[in-house]
Protein backbone atom coordinates (compact mmCIF):
# COMPACT_ATOMS: atom_id res chain seq x y z
CA UNK A 1 0.00 0.00 0.00
CA UNK A 2 2.98 2.48 0.91
CA UNK A 3 4.53 1.93 -2.55
CA UNK A 4 0.93 2.57 -3.99
CA UNK A 5 0.54 5.63 -2.56
CA UNK A 6 4.25 6.93 -3.16
CA UNK A 7 4.07 5.95 -7.00
CA UNK A 8 1.13 7.49 -6.94
CA UNK A 9 -0.40 4.33 -8.21
CA UNK A 10 -4.77 3.58 -8.23
CA UNK A 11 -4.74 0.02 -8.03
CA UNK A 12 -3.15 -2.87 -6.66
CA UNK A 13 -3.51 -6.68 -7.85
CA UNK A 14 -2.39 -9.99 -6.29
CA UNK A 15 -3.41 -13.34 -6.74
CA UNK A 16 -4.25 -15.67 -3.22
CA UNK A 17 -4.43 -19.54 -3.22
CA UNK A 18 -8.31 -20.84 -3.26
CA UNK A 19 -7.49 -22.46 -0.15
CA UNK A 20 -5.82 -19.56 1.71
CA UNK A 21 -9.04 -19.07 3.75
CA UNK A 22 -7.18 -16.48 5.90
CA UNK A 23 -5.72 -14.38 3.43
CA UNK A 24 -9.05 -14.41 1.96
CA UNK A 25 -10.82 -13.61 5.14
CA UNK A 26 -8.43 -10.45 5.40
CA UNK A 27 -8.31 -9.17 1.83
CA UNK A 28 -12.20 -9.48 1.97
CA UNK A 29 -12.03 -7.50 5.51
CA UNK A 30 -10.32 -4.62 3.59
CA UNK A 31 -13.23 -4.47 1.23
CA UNK A 32 -11.13 -6.24 -2.25
CA UNK A 33 -12.91 -7.15 -5.39
CA UNK A 34 -12.57 -11.51 -5.98
CA UNK A 35 -12.06 -11.09 -10.13
CA UNK A 36 -13.93 -13.90 -10.66
CA UNK A 37 -13.58 -13.58 -14.51
CA UNK A 38 -9.47 -13.65 -14.51
CA UNK A 39 -7.48 -16.93 -14.44
CA UNK A 40 -3.71 -17.83 -13.82
CA UNK A 41 -2.04 -19.62 -16.24
CA UNK A 42 2.00 -20.82 -16.09
CA UNK A 43 4.70 -21.79 -18.50
CA UNK A 44 7.72 -23.66 -17.37
CA UNK A 45 10.19 -25.61 -18.76
CA UNK A 46 9.93 -27.22 -22.33
CA UNK A 47 6.60 -25.60 -23.10
CA UNK A 48 8.13 -21.85 -21.63
CA UNK A 49 10.80 -22.77 -24.34
CA UNK A 50 8.11 -23.48 -27.23
CA UNK A 51 6.82 -19.85 -26.13
CA UNK A 52 10.29 -18.17 -26.61
CA UNK A 53 10.43 -20.10 -30.33
CA UNK A 54 7.55 -18.24 -31.62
Amino acid sequence: GEICKKENLKRLDWVCLNDNILGINFYESLNAKHLKQWRNYRLSGENLEKLCDL
